[in-house]
């Protein structure tokens, strides 16, 4: 197990593209005949990703694509993949007023409730998939899509949810501590991509092309194996964690945005180190 390693991924995936349908004509251009009905215009056709490829070697810009969604990389996705809508999903006529979003809540991991190291263990890995799914629900979903600005909606929903978490999960100085400090972009950059594959999979989505397809919007996560304890105490726990990643791919169409490349849901070991600090238990370090 490396000290240094954050990147357990089938390094044959790096930067998938999936092209979807021609997007409709902007304002004053001439729709092409199978585009000419709003109701049948995906939302994934009103998306733009920026990609800082390495794979790509410059930065592009493509509109109406999915690009660098990659289900088989556990713990980073190359920075600059970062969706950002731009367009506004038809309302149904009957659907006028603006969606309401719903907050997003982390909960603290406190030594009160989980009393035992394994319980710590558990509940911040579980934590950890509340964070990179938080934000993906339908409300949120269709508020994004109803949005004057899809775009900042989608930032400001990353930022306050990244937040949340990164205050009730991790230790006030994780930004010093070098491992944590590209754990916590990998888990941002992870939670977008995940977030967007979300919207895209809402079910009962008129918008969307595949939306008989679509029975549960997408969700992953991870599944503890095992724990070896190498030291704990009430005042820190280290132990190394096994995991296998999972998701729901097979009740939505997601793997239509990702080239059909689904998770690794291969094991591997990480090594947590949990601090208490004040009566909650917060990740102080992390290693694979």
């Amino acid at each position: 197990m490396s000290e240094t390693s954050n990147n357990h991924f089938n390094p044959n995936f790096h930067i998938n593209t999936v092209i979807a349908p021609e997007a409709p004509a902007t304002s004053g251009g001439t729709p092409s005949p199978e585009n000419d009905d709003p109701k049948k215009s995906s939302r994934l056709k009103k998306i733009a990703w920026t990609v800082i490829g390495s794979v790509v070697g410059t930065g592009v810009i493509v509109t109406g694509a999915v690009v660098g969604v990659n289900l088989s990389n556990k713990h980073e996705v190359p920075a600059g993949n970062e969706p950002v809508a731009t367009g506004k999903a038809t309302p149904s006529p009957e659907n006028t007023k603006p969606p309401v979003a719903t907050e997003v809540q982390a909960t603290p991991i406190s030594a009160e409730k989980y009393t035992t190291p394994e319980a710590v263990v558990k509940a911040s890995v579980g934590e950890v998939d509340e964070w990179i799914n938080a934000g993906g629900t339908e409300a949120n979903s269709k508020a994004w899509a109803s949005s004057d600005d899809p775009g900042a909606y989608f930032t400001n929903l990353m930022t306050k949810s990244n937040a949340q978490f990164e205050s009730q999960l991790l230790v006030d100085n994780w930004q010093t501590i070098p491992s944590l400090s590209t754990y916590v972009p990998n888990k941002e950059n992870i939670h977008k991509t995940t977030t967007n594959l979300n919207f895209l999979t809402t079910p009962n989505d008129p918008n969307s092309e595949y939306n008989s397809q679509n029975k549960e919007a997408y969700k992953r996560g991870e599944v503890v194996d095992s724990i070896q304890f190498v030291s704990e105490d009430s005042t820190k726990i280290v132990a190394d964690v096994t995991v296998h990643e999972y998701d729901n791919s097979d009740k939505n169409a997601v793997l239509k945005y990702t080239e059909g490349v689904a998770i690794d849901t291969t094991p591997y070991t990480i090594r947590m180190t949990m601090t208490n600090v004040n009566g909650n238990w917060k990740l102080s370090d992390y290693s694979e």
